[in-house]
């Protein structure tokens, strides 16, 4: 069956040049890296035309999606197969995904068979700029794409692409579905991201308003546990090479990553203008009572969710159930009894001699005659043991008696 998995390439070139290794896996029927190469664009030129294309946009993170379509061995043999054939399905899933999106950009499809198991498979590589002069609008859905391969592969090239199909779209529609929730391959849980991304805007703000610098704002944002992004260590957050103040200014915290114009509606620039007229005023005493009401609302919110950890926790520890002491066997208990005193050992044993009486056992059993013994050694050690506890009583009180009389004698001699 012809399966699908999206991804998004932040470099371009380093896609190109694993494309172009020499062969993984070669034998005498794959000897060559690329079985076939096709596309809406010179393969060859592609890799600088996608770095050029990328460049003048200059907003994308992402300079390309990968689209890897695998076939069966069932669908398509190494051994026996015409790449051309399945080069012409990539790209007309890169046709069809485009279409979908109501835009065209360039993109190239690399036909391969040189993995470990050389099952037949397409790299296909779209550019992310379109012919609209912007990235890939929202990127690229799993679903989406497998819903397009979907009406691609037909049933001449994969006899159970049908029951693929009905099993993902009982996942779609299931509202339970572990699969929903899913966008290029990674599970989002959109409303916890909106009400971090809320916070962090407030937080954002918060500390604008308490900074007359660039500096300040910036330790600031540390105390919050903010941080601006930067490609470099060495890079001004701010400013470009050329000394310009860049489109944007990037928040991180919580894995959260928000640029300044979504998040607050102002580029650097407009950020550095609010720095410079919060520097212009007077520093008024209310601004230490704004600053501690500020700290109030930000220790509460802490406090806040450290109470929601706690509660938690407790109702984990309440909820686990207790752990059951474990149940003696008779075997195992008749061996820790020897550690016990003789009367609880004498005790034990005679109760289950008199079990044995009771179900008609005599001695020429042998658990009956064995336990017989046992209760008669017993009743030895216990009558030896209570003679000797009366000759010990005996010999204390004696003593005791002699020391009385020791000390009336000194007495009267004194």
């Amino acid at each position: 069956m012809a399966t699908v998995k999206v991804t998004s390439i932040k470099r371009a070139s380093e896609r190109f040049d694993y494309m172009q290794e020499e062969a993984h896996f070669v034998d005498e029927y794959v000897g060559s890296r690329n079985a076939e190469i096709g596309g809406n664009v010179n393969p060859k030129i592609a890799p600088q035309l996608f770095d050029k294309l990328v460049r003048a946009n200059g907003n994308n993170s992402n300079d390309l999606y990968q689209i890897i379509q695998s076939f069966d061995i069932s669908e398509f043999d190494y051994k026996d197969y015409d790449p051309k054939v399945v080069n012409k399905l990539g790209c007309e899933l890169a046709d069809k995904v485009l279409k979908d999106k109501g835009v065209t950009a360039p993109y190239v499809v690399y036909t391969q068979a040189d993995g470990a198991s050389h099952h037949v498979h397409n790299h296909i590589l779209i550019c992310n700029y379109t012919d609209k002069h912007k990235s890939i609008p929202k990127g690229l859905s799993f679903f989406k794409v497998a819903k397009a391969n979907d009406d691609v592969v037909t049933a001449q090239y994969s006899p159970i692409q049908d029951g693929l199909k009905a099993v993902r779209e009982y996942h779609e529609n299931e509202e339970r579905s572990p699969l929903n929730g899913h966008y290029h391959g990674a599970r989002r849980d959109n409303k916890d991201r909106k009400e971090k991304k809320d916070i962090l805007a407030s937080d954002v703000k918060l500390a604008l308003s308490r900074s007359r610098s660039r500096q300040q704002f910036e330790q600031e944002l540390a105390r919050l546990q903010i941080r601006i992004v930067r490609s470099r260590t060495d890079e001004d957050g701010w400013l470009t090479k050329k000394g310009k103040f860049r489109k944007n200014i990037t928040f991180y915290r919580d894995g959260i990553k928000a640029r300044s114009s979504g998040l607050l509606n102002m580029t650097a620039q407009d950020l550095s203008e609010r720095l410079e007229q919060n520097a212009a005023k007077p520093v008024e005493k209310e601004a230490t009572a704004v600053k501690t009401t500020s700290e109030e609302n930000v220790n509460k919110r802490r406090q806040k969710r450290l109470r929601i950890t706690r509660q938690e926790q407790s109702q984990t520890i309440t909820n686990k159930p207790k752990p059951q002491p474990k149940k003696l066997t008779e075997k195992e208990y008749e061996k820790r009894l020897e550690e016990m005193p003789l009367a609880v050992q004498l005790k034990h044993w005679q109760e289950k001699l008199h079990k044995l009486m009771a179900k008609g056992k005599n001695d020429s059993d042998k658990e009956f005659h064995n336990t017989w013994q046992k209760v008669m050694q017993l009743n030895e050690l216990v009558a030896d043991e209570q003679s000797q506890k009366a000759v010990n009583t005996t010999q204390y009180n004696k003593y005791n008696t002699n020391q009385t009389n020791y000390s009336n004698e000194n007495d009267l001699e004194y």
